[in-house]
């Protein structure tokens, strides 16, 4: 029996279950791919050697259904204990010691307040909602609006994730030529591989990666301040909207700091003393302790959220550059626990051999 955390994919666990025969174990590691739960539970009834196998699937409705099933295979396992490992469950909420209510960690549970069309749906072109003083309220759980599509040959971005954006493989996918990278930062682009990320080694992910990343952010928005909640690692990012300037000699930051300004129902965010060893893509595409980024924030109705990144970062590239993206309006969910750095073995596994260096274009 393998218990995973809800953030892993069949792919990234297949090492470490051929590796471990035991009846019981748990596997964290860090989330390498696009993924993330759809349901509540799903039980794969197959051999994992190969992801390709799964050939069936089924989701338990309680907690009650899914212990029955963990019970009686436990004691297949527990007689069988050098046999292969044939099933695999995904716990989509916190197991404890007595049953979960009907909503399990509120993984369900309704959104308040959403403007509904007359058939009763979701009306997420509704007008946004607004603060106090008339502003647009940005608050709610965002996630990239266009994520990477399955590649049926190869079985890349396919299954139950969630997905991430395109953008973040490369930031300047969409740019003539790419990032326009200073010619020691494109041959440090070139020698960075997938092992070195920061992100794989369960390090923070900076912004502006955290727009693009198959995780979620809840947005709490306040008139004076705006708190991110970014799930991987209970993350956070404050925008302080209270007219304070930015910090003189910052101690540098993963985050930077952040101060903002309206401009009509756009949020301009300024955001300045970063690290000098940050990546903003999976490319490897750097930001230095030079670098300044602008974020300008438009909630046009109540299901989008358009984000305007520019980076400006002399030491890096030869000009500024600017990258749009949209964030989609996630309902009836609610960010969960993703703790990286629990049992991760992913990084580990990468080390045995230098894989070929991908081409994010």
């Amino acid at each position: 029996m393998i218990v995973i955390d809800p953030q892993f994919t069949l792919s990234e666990v297949r090492l470490s279950v051929l590796e471990d025969r035991s009846p019981f174990m748990k596997i964290s590691t860090s989330c390498l791919a696009m993924c993330r739960p759809p349901g509540s539970v799903a039980k794969f009834d197959t051999p994992i050697t190969d992801v390709k196998q799964v050939k069936r699937v089924e989701v338990f409705s309680d907690l009650a259904a899914l212990y029955g099933a963990v019970h009686q295979h436990a004691n297949r396992v527990w007689h069988k204990r050098n046999g292969p490992l044939n099933v695999l469950v995904f716990l989509f909420f916190a197991v404890s010691g007595t049953l979960a209510p009907a909503f399990g960690q509120w993984l369900h549970y309704p959104t308040a307040d959403v403007p509904k069309k007359p058939d009763g749906s979701p009306n997420l072109a509704a007008p946004a909602p607004r603060l106090p003083g008339g502003k647009p309220d940005f608050s709610g759980i965002w996630h990239a609006a266009t994520i990477n599509k399955c590649n049926p040959a190869t079985g890349e971005f396919c299954g139950i994730e969630i997905g991430g954006s395109p953008l973040a493989l490369n930031l300047g996918k969409d740019m003539p030529g790419g990032l326009p990278y200073q010619p020691w930062a494109a041959e440090l682009v070139k020698k960075r591989f997938s092992k070195d990320d920061p992100h794989v080694r369960c390090l923070p992910d900076n912004p502006p990666r955290t727009w693009v990343m198959p995780h979620l952010t809840k947005i709490v928005h306040t008139p004076k301040l705006l708190v991110m909640l970014y799930e991987v690692n209970a993350m956070y990012r404050q925008i302080f909207i209270d007219g304070r300037p930015q910090p003189e000699d910052p101690n540098p930051s993963w985050n930077g700091y952040s101060t903002a300004k309206w401009e009509g129902d756009t949020l301009v965010i300024q955001t300045t003393g970063f690290r000098d060893d940050l990546w903003i893509d999976m490319a490897g595409s750097p930001i230095t302790n030079a670098g300044k980024m602008t974020e300008r924030l438009r909630r046009p109705n109540y299901g989008t959220l358009e984000v305007e990144i520019t980076v400006d970062d002399p030491k890096v590239y030869t000009h500024p550059w600017t990258a749009s993206l949209k964030e989609a309006r996630e309902l009836n969910i609610e960010l969960i626990d993703e703790v990286c750095l629990e049992n991760e073995k992913s990084w580990q596994h990468m080390q045995t051999s230098q894989p070929a260096k991908q081409d994010y274009k």
